[in-house]
């Protein structure tokens, strides 16, 4: 299928000393089969060669846009890209990930089949240097309307929903929201703001998105502090949906950010062993679930985090938090 003639994409790539990765992954943009490509490499201050390799694929390519700025972290990379991006679309792709050669070619054409503003694939996690996965054009596309797409939010799709990397995003649907500059676990305090300011989402079970498990990812590194960056996220859902007044959705985050509260106060507890940490997770806690309406719940579940406010430790031991 050809893509000459199609609307603009903006993929946006932040960077940060993954020289040993980089290749693969700007070579799988450049491979797309859809070829009108706007591809935005932010170097958030490399020092191991990946600053050169960005600027060799520009010499190589006129689609490739390098940005060069100090070290910012993820968000920051992102939010440089979101401002010098010139698609009518954006796509999201991490830079030691890689993507299926009609990745965008796909997403694109279930999004505009389909008059969505967002389109959205699955992923497989790997440590394979090479995987590979076929695409069935004519497996059937899920489409949801935003009022839906946050019903499925809080089911076993919520990691599919937040992820930022499996999805391309009508620009509109962007606007002026940025992430939060500093904090890890951005997708899940922004990508929400973009279902909500969308139309219909299209979903598909194919997969087209290759997450390249590595121990120096976010994901691979122990459990530390700056964990609890996702206990922001929460709290940015929640203020958003007050503000909003979409109370049926701020009940049920209270619900899932009491949970986090104490799936975490279970690790620091048992792997950092901080208790200033602790003391502040306690007060967090009591405060959400005081603030929560609790009519909706379940009677399990009242009486499980009734009990934690005395006893939060409870919870990790049930649930078996620990990883």
């Amino acid at each position: 299928m050809q893509s000459n003639n199609r609307e603009l994409v903006s993929v946006i790539v932040p960077i940060y000393n993954v020289k040993e990765y980089l290749e693969r992954c700007v070579n799988s943009i450049l491979s797309q089969s859809y070829e009108n490509l706007d591809i935005i490499l932010v170097d958030d201050g490399s020092n191991d060669g990946s600053e050169v390799i960005c600027d060799s694929f520009a010499k190589k390519d006129k689609r490739v846009n390098v940005i060069h700025q100090k070290n910012g972290g993820v968000a920051s990379a992102r939010n440089t890209g979101l401002d010098n991006c010139k698609g009518e679309f954006v796509c999201f792709v991490d830079s030691d990930d890689y993507i299926h050669p009609d990745f965008i070619l796909y997403l694109y054409t279930k999004l505009k089949d389909n008059d969505c503003d967002i389109s959205m694939c699955y992923h497989v996690v790997t440590d394979e240097w090479d995987y590979k996965c076929s695409v069935n054009w004519d497996t059937a596309v899920e489409v949801y309307s935003k009022e839906e797409i946050f019903d499925k939010f809080y089911t076993n799709m919520h990691g599919s929903i937040i992820m930022l990397w499996n999805k391309m995003i009508r620009r509109e649907c962007i606007g002026d929201i940025r992430f939060d500059d500093g904090f890890i676990h951005e997708d899940e305090g922004t990508t929400f703001r973009f279902l909500y300011n969308a139309r219909k989402i299209a979903f598909s079970n194919e997969i087209l998105y290759i997450y390249y498990s590595r121990d120096e990812s976010i994901t691979g590194i122990p459990y530390d502090k700056k964990r609890l960056d996702i206990l922001k996220a929460y709290e940015n859902r929640l203020s958003f949906y007050k503000e909003h007044s979409e109370k049926a959705l701020y009940d049920r985050e209270c619900q899932y950010y009491l949970s986090e509260i104490l799936a975490n106060y279970y690790k620091v507890s048992k792997l950092l062993k901080d208790k200033s940490i602790l003391s502040e997770l306690r007060f967090k806690y009591r405060e959400v679930y005081n603030l929560a309406d609790r009519s909706s719940w379940s009677t399990g579940r009242r009486g499980l985090y009734f009990l934690c406010k005395g006893f939060p430790l409870l919870y990790g031991r049930i649930k078996h938090t620990i990883k």
